[in-house]
């Protein structure tokens, strides 16, 4: 697709690049999920979901967080809302073991592919599967049922579910049309602006972690050279 002008774009990079900047903790993450969303609408990608999925391999875990029309539209969340929405925690080992489908996207991570896509699920067994389920689910029955319908609108325009990878995790993307090379190339630039961004204030934070953890065994040793005398 073409952009009505390169700057429309690049002023897009910068306001990712700003948003991953200021992330103070994980949970803020939320909002650079839901900014991602924001700009790749702006461009005209029509993205109907987007989500940052970090793997953290030494606390064996899979933190997901996800901005999008599935979320704003069908849960009915607000722009702040959206904005501070916490990561959905799962132990990687044993999600690993249960879904050949995250398997498969991590492994993609672990190999360092840049793009990798998969073809989503076809709507009639999601639905067959609700309807098994349906007193089961009681109350969350009705925004399942949100949810699948918009998964119908946009499954008949767009079969394939991308995933971009940085250095942390991957970022996931729904659209509700094909994406053509130069919209695959405009995300790629978003991820690796954000992966810049982000590793950056991750560094800042590792080492004001470093500084805070020093501070508390120098304190600690004066208390401990004053009761020796």
């Amino acid at each position: 697709a073409e952009f009505s002008t390169a700057v429309d774009m690049e002023d897009a990079l910068e306001r990712v690049r700003v948003r991953a900047l200021g992330v103070e903790e994980n949970d803020d993450l939320s909002g650079v999920a839901y900014s991602l969303f924001r700009e790749f609408e702006g461009l005209g990608l029509e993205p109907t979901d987007t989500a940052i999925i970090v793997w953290d391999k030494e606390r064996d875990e899979r933190r997901v967080v996800s901005g999008g029309r599935m979320r704003k539209e069908v849960l009915e969340h607000t722009d702040e809302e959206m904005d501070s929405r916490p990561f959905v925690v799962t132990r990687l080992s044993e999600v690993l073991k249960e879904s050949p489908h995250v398997k498969e996207i991590y492994d993609a991570w672990e190999r360092g592919d840049a793009h990798f896509e998969t073809t989503r699920r076809n709507p009639r067994g999601l639905r067959a599967q609700i309807e098994e389920r349906r007193a089961e689910l009681g109350k969350r029955a009705d925004w399942v049922d949100r949810k699948l319908a918009l998964y119908e609108e946009t499954y008949t325009s767009s079969k394939k579910r991308h995933f971009f990878n940085f250095s942390s995790g991957t970022l996931r993307l729904s659209c509700s049309r094909s994406l053509d090379d130069d919209d695959l190339d405009v995300v790629r630039r978003s991820v690796e602006v954000f992966d810049f961004a982000y590793n950056r204030v991750r560094d800042l934070l590792a080492k004001e972690e470093q500084i805070r953890e020093q501070t508390i065994l120098n304190a600690l040793e004066r208390v401990r050279s004053r009761a020796l005398g």
